[in-house]
């Protein structure tokens, strides 16, 4: 059974990657170069991007110091992103949305068998991030995953997720990013904030 206080963080949290994932649906659309091409026919919301796509976001990946600012201004003005650049836009919103910042942490975190990326939203002060499983996370705990441009409560059955509205309802291609996910080990992603542009004259804007 469920806590108020609990219900209400999950509640938060759940408006914070609404409105964080609303931003690829109103203001700028960032293809996804990576997602399989019948993942688009099937489902036409993801867009998936050209080999031209690809060859920008390798050619700042490798030209420059990756960080989450570098990886947000290249893929908003690029329109590309693979699943690093779109968690860096939501981590941006989300990081500082007041309804959640006095009571979680938001994490990017990286799984370790998989090259995938996405959004932790769990309890302050979590500690040793490395070789976790979600399973090993409290129940209020969101993934919200940029990429699919999907959230979920891992720990949540699905009669509370009906009975509070904290349902996502998930079509089969972000079902299955969800139990990769689910039954993968992950780590907290070490990329900084920022790159050092003193140190390395390459750190210059991209253009």
């Amino acid at each position: 059974m469920l806590s108020e206080k609990e219900i209400l963080t999950m509640q938060n949290r759940q408006f914070a990657a609404e409105s964080a994932l609303r931003y690829f649906k109103e203001v700028k659309s960032v293809n996804s170069p990576n997602i399989p091409d019948k993942v688009c026919e099937l489902y036409p919301q993801h867009e998936r991007g050209s080999n031209w796509d690809h060859l920008i976001v390798d050619q700042y990946r490798e030209k420059y110091p990756l960080s989450i600012m570098r990886a947000i201004f290249c893929s908003l003005k690029t329109g590309t992103g693979r699943c690093f650049e779109k968690a860096s836009i939501c981590y941006s919103s989300i990081a500082c949305n007041p309804r959640i910042i006095t009571n979680s942490s938001v994490i990017i975190c990286d799984l370790i068998d998989y090259d995938h990326t996405f959004i932790l939203i769990t309890g302050k002060f979590i500690k040793n991030l490395f070789y976790k499983t979600l399973k090993d996370l409290s129940v209020c705990t969101m993934v919200l995953d940029a990429w699919t441009e999907d959230w979920y409560f891992p720990n949540l059955d699905s009669i509370t997720e009906y009975r509070y509205n904290l349902r996502h309802i998930a079509d089969p291609w972000q079902e299955e990013i969800r139990n990769l996910c689910k039954h993968s080990e992950f780590k907290q992603n070490d990329i900084p904030l920022e790159a050092d542009v003193d140190s390395d004259p390459k750190c210059r804007p991209y253009y």
